[in-house]
């Protein structure tokens, strides 16, 4: 209830949901409450455990971590809202210079989908002139690839505009050929944050629509990726066409109609199925309550330990072939829960606790404030050199806030990286906006 409160209370502060402080109470509520509350209400259908003794431990440390934030609503109340953007600027010549990133941001994709990296199928390790660190590291240019299309869509002329567009959808046909559930969702959030930021104000209808549209791929995609193995596994590629696409999803939403579909748990049908998969999903607060109750029994203290990565995840694995990779804090998962295939996510709160106990779960709700309230001043600005820079951005750092599933190291790397990009950003744009002149002595543009 207090992540539910402090999300509606902040909301009203003229930023509406893409508040920072809003998202990470969606977050929390997402990740953690709602799916726990479905999950106690409703008997647990699935062959596997569900990891359920240490929900308690959860739902304190949720509510620890939100006490910072309902003190900095409190405080916040007086806030005035943000001042429409009154800057219009327009790319000049070199802004067109942001084509060259989409091709091969896009080119990329395709050539990981020839390697088998579409839905689960298998998947060959890229190389970039021999390497595979190079490439995992030019790997990371289609996750930013929006902020091209976004900034041509903003500020660009009438002609960049419609390029912007245009690699809009075509980045939008291209994830949903890759058939990855997280690559689409990703995708869909970017472009509904960035909407509502340039002035779009979705209707309740174009809610309800988004709505469906997520249960269905959460639930459903996975049905798809095993139908699309099938099809891989009898035509001997690695890959699907673009028609066989097309029919895995008329198969998928066939067999849905019907009254059943296929999950990694065999074929399901009920009333229920599709919510009780989307909700198993979404359930994160399982696998932190597995490692919140083994605490210190099992996983030791890591006394800050698990932050350090944060330091140096800008260092590119190409330079540093040996770099602690930031999914090894859910390595743990696996110790106290060893009947689940692979890693599930430790998430924030739970690593928050591994590190110093619910008194780190305190101390990393007041980071955690700290930094949405950064972000919102950034958000507030209308007129300063960062103001273009930081709207492309801010759909990243977005997704950054909502992401409790991801482990506060991840996020603060994440942002890291996003900080970067605002400032690289910057520099772009004091050459590529076309600024008005100003007439002498008047201090008026011509």
């Amino acid at each position: 209830m207090l992540w539910g409160a402090i999300a509606l209370r902040t909301q009203t502060r003229g930023q509406k949901w893409i508040n920072p402080i809003t998202l990470f109470g969606f977050g929390v509520c997402c990740f953690y409450v709602i799916p726990s509350i479905y999950w106690f209400l409703r008997p647990w259908p699935y062959p596997f455990p569900a990891y359920q003794d240490g929900l308690g431990l959860v739902m304190l440390g949720s509510f620890i971590l939100g006490a910072p934030f309902a003190f900095a609503s409190l405080l916040l109340r007086g806030s005035p809202p943000p001042q429409p953007r009154r800057f219009k600027p327009t790319l000049n010549i070199y802004g067109w210079l942001l084509l060259l990133p989409l091709f091969a941001g896009i080119g990329w994709r395709l050539y990981l989908v020839s390697l088998g990296w579409q839905g689960r199928l298998g998947r060959d390790n890229p190389t970039l002139l021999g390497s595979e660190d190079l490439a995992y590291l030019v790997g990371n240019l289609p996750y930013y690839l929006p902020l091209c299309y976004f900034a041509l869509f903003a500020f660009g002329n009438r002609k960049q505009r419609r390029w912007g567009i245009a690699f809009w959808i075509l980045d939008g046909l291209v994830r949903l050929y890759v058939l990855h559930r997280y690559e689409i969702l990703v995708f869909v959030f970017h472009s509904i944050v960035f909407g509502v930021m340039i002035g779009w104000k979705p209707t309740q209808k174009q809610w309800a629509m988004i709505g469906v549209f997520a249960v269905l791929l959460v639930a459903v995609l996975p049905a798809a990726n095993l139908i699309a193995s099938g099809v891989v596994d009898s035509s001997e590629r690695s890959y699907l066409t673009p028609g066989e696409v097309t029919n895995v999803f008329g198969q998928t939403m066939t067999s849905l109609m019907n009254g059943r579909f296929e999950t990694s748990y065999g074929f399901e049908s009920g009333p229920f199925a599709i919510l009780d998969n989307f909700m198993l999903r979404l359930f994160d607060a399982r696998s932190a309550s597995a490692v919140m109750i083994n605490v210190p029994s099992t996983i030791p203290y890591f006394h800050g330990e698990t932050f350090r990565q944060a330091l140096y995840a800008l260092i590119p694995r190409y330079i540093w072939a040996d770099k602690p990779d930031l999914t090894d804090i859910n390595r743990v998962t696996a110790i106290v829960m060893p009947l689940d295939e692979g890693l599930n996510p430790t998430g924030t709160v739970a690593e928050l606790y591994m590190n110093e106990g619910f008194l780190g779960v305190f101390l990393g709700g007041i980071a955690c404030v700290l930094l949405c309230l950064w972000a919102e001043k950034g958000l507030r600005k209308s007129e300063t050199s960062l103001a273009p820079a930081f709207l492309c951005v801010y759909p990243f750092l977005a997704e950054l806030f909502l992401a409790a599933n991801d482990s506060m190291t991840q996020r603060l790397a994440e942002g890291g990286h996003c900080i970067l990009i605002i400032v690289i950003l910057n520099w772009y744009f004091r050459v590529a906006i076309r600024r008005p002149r100003q007439v002498a002595g008047r201090g008026v543009a011509a």
